[in-house]
């Protein structure tokens, strides 16, 4: 039994065919040092995937023993800024051989999206210094639990993207969340209007609620930057924000004279730049 144990650790077959005896081994052991084991930056952001070099590994089952070529790994860094400390831990009995401290920092993300919408309506969210690509956005109540989350998506590889209000109304968050340890980085706040509220950004459009079928209206409107292509516009209630049924540029004097659709039904009056692709303003009108 004696001889066959003293086999086992000395004629042991490392990996790319490098024999190791335990006396070598030991020696291993002792000559082990923190600069040739691990290698890499002492700074990360949180919860960055962070690549890690090692070398001289020591170790696998059965008391095969091999020294490895240099290698890579990928590993989250915690989500909780601070000093850490990257260590190379045998398996057996756990020891600590080699060790780099390492300083987790807190990254910088922003989120924009707009400050009020309609129930139900689709919002575009925009964001800056994503973390991980499982990292997600949501849109919570204010005041929700760290780690609550409602309607969200993974930022993926993305810088923006598209998600549904709630349809109910009152106030929320949009919130940038670490999928590690699930940490709010940053959130915007989100006011639900009703689903036919006025909504306002830098203008506004005063007309009547209502009016009859291929009447003519007066709309008087007020824009705080004015651009090169900024329109009023009439369009289905559900139609798509830059589709439109007739549209008057804001040339001249305010009001304007719009005319309405033949067709009863809800619509919208929507002020559009144009030229920088934003809705300045928006008013549903019933014709009946």
């Amino acid at each position: 039994m004696a001889g066959k144990s003293a086999d086992r650790w000395s004629d042991s077959l490392g990996r790319n065919g490098n024999r190791i005896t335990w006396p070598r081994y030991r020696r291993l052991l002792r000559s082990v040092s923190a600069r040739s084991l691990l290698t890499g930056s002492d700074r990360v952001g949180r919860a960055r995937q962070e690549q890690r070099k090692w070398q001289n590994c020591v170790g696998g089952k059965m008391n095969i023993f091999c020294i490895r070529r240099i290698t890579d790994m990928g590993r989250l860094a915690p989500a909780e800024t601070g000093l850490y400390e990257v260590r190379y831990v045998l398996d057996e009995g756990k020891r600590t051989m080699a060790s780099q401290p390492i300083e987790v920092t807190e990254p910088e993300v922003t989120v924009d999206a707009p400050s009020k919408i309609r129930a139900g309506d689709t919002i575009r969210v925009q964001w800056t210094g994503a973390v991980h690509p499982r990292d997600y956005i949501t849109i919570v109540p204010m005041g929700a639990d760290e780690g609550a989350s409602g309607d969200y998506f993974r930022v993926g590889d993305k810088s923006q993207q598209d998600i549904q209000a709630p349809e109910t109304t009152g106030l929320y968050e949009v919130r940038y969340v670490l999928n590690e340890g699930k940490r709010v980085m940053v959130a915007s706040v989100l006011e639900v209007l009703d689903a036919d509220a006025p909504l306002e950004k830098g203008a506004s459009l005063n007309a009547p609620e209502t009016a009859a079928p291929g009447e003519t209206i007066e709309v008087s409107w007020t824009v705080d930057n004015e651009s090169a292509d900024q329109r009023v516009t009439v369009a289905r209630a559900d139609q798509a924000i830059f589709t439109w049924i007739s549209a008057v540029s804001l040339e001249g004097s305010t009001p304007l004279k719009i005319k309405l659709p033949d067709e009863p039904g809800d619509y919208e009056l929507r002020l559009l730049d144009v030229s920088e692709q934003e809705v300045l303003a928006r008013r549903m009108i019933w014709v009946e």
